[in-house]
C-alpha cells in the first residue's frame, strides 16, 4: 500500500520501493546508505533526481511554467545589468594599453597632424576625420557605408581586442545557482552522525533542517526580492523620465529618409545643389505631404558634424587658454524648423534669399547663453575657420538634443 501511494505520488515503481525500504529501516537500508555515500552511485542518483524532477513538473504544469519564468527572468536580469556594468566598469577600452591613449579632439588646418608627427616626440601620433559616407555598389542594391578617414599609424596606435566576459558570467551563475541550492542538504545531513540516522530508522527525509540555516535563507530571499523589486522601479522610473524628456523638436507626422548622392556626382557643386533643389520641390508637392526640408544630419541620428568657430566678442572662461570652441554644425533648408516644429525665440528663421545674400547662421539658445551671457545674441558674428567671413547670428531657436 505504501509503495501505490508513493507511485500515485509520482515516483516509479523501482523508486517507490526504494523509498518503502527505506523508511522501514531494515538491514537493507544501511546497505542502501553505505552503498549511496560512495561516488560509484553518484551518476546514477543524479539521473534519478532529474528523472524525478521531470515527472513533478509534468505532474504540475502550473508550477512548471511559474519556475521556468522564474528562472529566465532571473537569468534575463542579471545578463542584462551584468551586461551593462560589464560594458561601463569592467572591460577596459578595446586598446592594448587605453590608459596611455589621449584624443584631441578639434580642428586643424591641412597638414596639421603631420606637423604634429614631427614635433611631438614623446608619443605615437595618429588622426582621424570622422563623419564620410560612402556607396557600395557592385553587389546588387547599393548600401550606404558610414566611416571616417585615418592616417597611416591609426591602426598601429589603437590595435582591437574581443570579449568574452559576460557570456563566461551568465554560465557560470547558472551552475553555481544549482550548486548551491543542492550542497545546503548535503551540507546539513553531513552534520548528521550514521548511527543517528541508524536509529531513526534511515528517515533521512523527516531530518530536521538547521533553524538556522532555513532562517539565514528566508532573509536572503527577502532581501534579494527587495533589491530586484527596486531595480526594478527604478528601471522604469528611468524609463519613465526618458521618455517624457522633451527632444526639442516634434516627432509626430514626420518621415525622414537618407539621401546621399556619390561623391563624385558632387564634385560639381552646382549640379549638386539643383539636385537637391530638385528633389526637396518634388517632396513638397508629392500628396499627403505637408511641407518638406533638408538637413545634414538629423537630431538624436548618432552623428553630428563638428566645425570650430570663434565667437564674436567672447573672452575663455580661463586666461590665457586660447582654444576655439568646437560647434556640432547643421546645414538645413528655411523650412527646416516649421517642419520640425522647433521654436525660434528671437530674431528670424532663414530664407531663401539668405543662399545668395550675406553669410548667416542660427544658435540654439544654450550656445546664445554661453557666449553672449545676458545679451541679445541677434546680431553677433562667428566665423567658421577656413571661411573668408564672419556670419551674421539672425535667429535663436530651442535647444535640441543632438
Amino acid at each position: 500500500m505504501a509503495a501505490a501511494e508513493k507511485m500515485k505520488d509520482g515516483l516509479s515503481r523501482k523508486d517507490a520501493l526504494r523509498a518503502v525500504r527505506l523508511e522501514h529501516g531494515t538491514l537493507e537500508v544501511t546497505k542502501e546508505i553505505v552503498r549511496s555515500a560512495g561516488w560509484k552511485s553518484f551518476g546514477e542518483t543524479v539521473w534519478q533526481d532529474l528523472r524525478f524532477a521531470s515527472r513533478m513538473l509534468r505532474k504540475n504544469p502550473g508550477f512548471a511554467a511559474v519556475a521556468v519564468l522564474t528562472l529566465a527572468l532571473g537569468i534575463g536580469a542579471n545578463t542584462a545589468i551584468f551586461s551593462l556594468v560589464n560594458g561601463i566598469l569592467l572591460v577596459p577600452l578595446p586598446y592594448p594599453g587605453p590608459e596611455q591613449l589621449v584624443s584631441i579632439t578639434g580642428t586643424y588646418p591641412k597638414g596639421g597632424a603631420v606637423a604634429m608627427r614631427e614635433q611631438v616626440h614623446t608619443m605615437d601620433v595618429a588622426a582621424y576625420y570622422e563623419g564620410h559616407e560612402f556607396n557600395l555598389t557592385g553587389q546588387g542594391q547599393p548600401v550606404r557605408l558610414t566611416g571616417a578617414v585615418v592616417s597611416a599609424e591609426f591602426f598601429f596606435v589603437l590595435g582591437a581586442r574581443i570579449d568574452w566576459r559576460v557570456l563566461v558570467f551568465t554560465s557560470g551563475l547558472a551552475l553555481l545557482t544549482g550548486l548551491l541550492s543542492g550542497l545546503a542538504p548535503a551540507l546539513q545531513l553531513s552534520r548528521t552522525a550514521p548511527t543517528e540516522m541508524l536509529r531513526s530508522g534511515g528517515r533521512a527525509g523527516t531530518l530536521p533542517l538547521s533553524r538556522r540555516l532555513r532562517s539565514s535563507l528566508v532573509v536572503a530571499e527577502v532581501a534579494f526580492a527587495l533589491l530586484l523589486v527596486t531595480a526594478a522601479g527604478l528601471l522604469i522610473r528611468s524609463f519613465w523620465t526618458l521618455s517624457h524628456v522633451n527632444p526639442g523638436f516634434r516627432s509626430e507626422h514626420i518621415l525622414t529618409a537618407r539621401i546621399s548622392p556619390n561623391q563624385s556626382f558632387c564634385n560639381d557643386p552646382e549640379r549638386c545643389l539643383a539636385f537637391y533643389r530638385t528633389l526637396l520641390e518634388q517632396a513638397r508637392t508629392s500628396p499627403g505631404v505637408e511641407s518638406a526640408a533638408l538637413v545634414n544630419t538629423l537630431p538624436l541620428g548618432g552623428r553630428v558634424a563638428k566645425r570650430s568657430l570663434e565667437a564674436e566678442n567672447h573672452t575663455p572662461p580661463s586666461p590665457g587658454q586660447d582654444l576655439v570652441p568646437l560647434f556640432w554644425l547643421h546645414v538645413v533648408t528655411p523650412d527646416y524648423f516649421r517642419v520640425m516644429g522647433i521654436p525660434i525665440l528671437s530674431g528670424r528663421t532663414f530664407t531663401d534669399a539668405d543662399a545668395s545674400g550675406e553669410p548667416v547662421s542660427i544658435i540654439p539658445a544654450e550656445t546664445a547663453r554661453r557666449f553672449w551671457p545676458n545679451q541679445n545674441a541677434v546680431g553677433k558674428h562667428i566665423h567658421m575657420l577656413d571661411d573668408k567671413s564672419w556670419r551674421t547670428v539672425v535667429g535663436v531657436t530651442g535647444d535640441v538634443r543632438a
